[in-house]
């Protein structure tokens, strides 16, 4: 007898706000998506007892039907693995609404910005953490290119343009106290002069609050003596 074909994998409200999320940030690490995703059964609410093996059977499942692809990408000191989308993710989306998967969010962050993406994503996560654990909320993360976009929208531009600086990613927190602020966050590394930092500082002005994460603890240390802020290292 002739074997059945798999049956088709159904997507879940969690699989499509995983879609949303990896559409949004153009590749993520796994293990954020582990902690973001599946600290807990969705049917159930009870904590998984190990949420990273959860995390990589459910990606690995919709990573075979074509929704993600698993990358490699090296962030300066290891190798990690990404969670990129794959070529069926622009034939699904919520109701009424543009596939999740454009051509544009098809495409990996550029190879030579790698690193510095991934480390970008690594200070949002340990971020988002603080603002949670301080029982605030966060209500959006917008990466650099959409920044750009959403400022430079219907502007006619012309080759030698210069524009502001924008940050790496800003994030939308909705504090305990219900108040609203965006907060900046802007990853150094030493490959950056003096004039970008002090340029950067200068453009970043207009945010609530500003996040300075670094390479090495003296990069963190011109950052400070550059800017005046307190600058982290990157764990």
């Amino acid at each position: 007898m002739p074997k059945r074909p798999p049956s088709p994998l159904m997507l879940t409200d969690r699989d499509f706000e995983l879609l949303e999320y990896v559409s949004k940030l153009r590749g993520v690490p796994i293990e954020h998506i582990a902690a973001h995703f599946f600290a807990a059964d969705p049917f159930t609410g009870r904590p998984n007892k190990n949420p990273t093996r959860a995390c990589e059977r459910r990606v690995r499942d919709l990573a075979r039907e074509g929704y993600f692809r698993l990358v490699r990408e090296h962030d300066g000191q290891r190798r990690r693995q990404l969670v990129v989308l794959g070529q069926r993710s622009n034939q699904v989306g919520r109701a009424a609404e543009r596939p999740i998967g454009s051509r544009a969010r098809l495409r990996r962050v550029p190879a030579r910005n790698g690193a510095h993406h991934v480390r970008t994503l690594d200070a949002v996560a340990e971020l988002e953490r603080e603002i949670v654990n301080a029982g605030g909320h966060v209500l959006a993360v917008t990466l650099d290119g959409d920044i750009r976009g959403a400022a430079l929208r219907g502007r006619r531009t012309s080759y030698g343009d210069r524009y502001p600086a924008f940050p790496d990613a800003v994030i939308k927190v909705k504090q305990a106290d219900g108040r609203v602020r965006d907060v900046a966050v802007e990853y150094v590394t030493s490959k950056y002069t003096s004039a970008d930092i002090r340029e950067k500082h200068a453009a970043f002005a207009k945010y609530g609050d500003v996040i300075w994460v670094a390479d090495t603890k003296r990069t963190a240390e011109r950052v400070t003596a550059l800017t005046g802020a307190t600058c982290r290292t990157s764990s």
